[in-house]
């Protein structure tokens, strides 16, 4: 079913259709929240609360504007900052999303890929939600603009800046084995 048709249905009143669309988009949200929050738990949490807000907010969605994945993808990631928001009211927000997490396991639909998963958790969580969206969930600079509310050119800036600091974590973990 086009994804247009279905929308139209659920605003219709077939309600029980959003299964699909929790169906379709469900492991990219949950891996958009996980690797923010770094808690499965959490990010479980969050994921839910992602489509109950979607389901809420289904008739206000503008098919014009962004593809419905793009659109969820900026609801889970608004849900995470307000997750960590509320979560630590007390804490600078910039510290909180700094923060390590060593023990964190990633899930098997996530990155397949050991090296990259390493070098990526090196990064703070914003830092590889930004490298996620583009390069793992192959969205657009304008969708991760959409979505994180910040400038394309300042997209543009940050993976570039992303880049040179992965290189550089790998030529210091893996002794320019990775360089060759």
């Amino acid at each position: 079913m086009e994804e247009k048709d279905l929308i139209e249905r659920i605003n219709s009143g077939e309600k029980e259709l959003f299964r699909h669309i929790i169906n379709e988009h469900s492991n990219f949200v949950y891996s958009i929240c996980v690797n923010i929050l770094r808690n499965p738990e959490d990010a479980r949490d969050v994921s839910q609360e992602t489509f109950y807000k979607a389901y809420k907010a289904i008739k206000k969605y503008d098919g014009t504007k962004s593809k419905l994945s793009t659109w969820l993808y900026k609801i889970a990631y608004n849900k995470c900052i307000d997750f960590i928001r509320k979560k630590n009211n007390f804490l600078n927000l910039k510290s909180y999303l700094k923060q390590k997490d060593s023990n964190f396991d990633y899930q098997k639909h996530q990155f397949e890929n050991e090296i990259v998963r390493d070098l990526i958790s090196e990064l703070s969580e914003s830092d590889s939600a930004l490298i996620t969206f583009y390069y793992l969930n192959e969205l657009s600079i304008k969708e991760i603009s959409y979505i994180t509310d910040d400038s394309e050119t300042n997209i543009k800036v940050k993976l570039h800046r992303l880049r040179k600091q992965l290189k550089s974590i790998a030529n210091k973990k893996y002794n320019n084995e990775l360089q060759k």
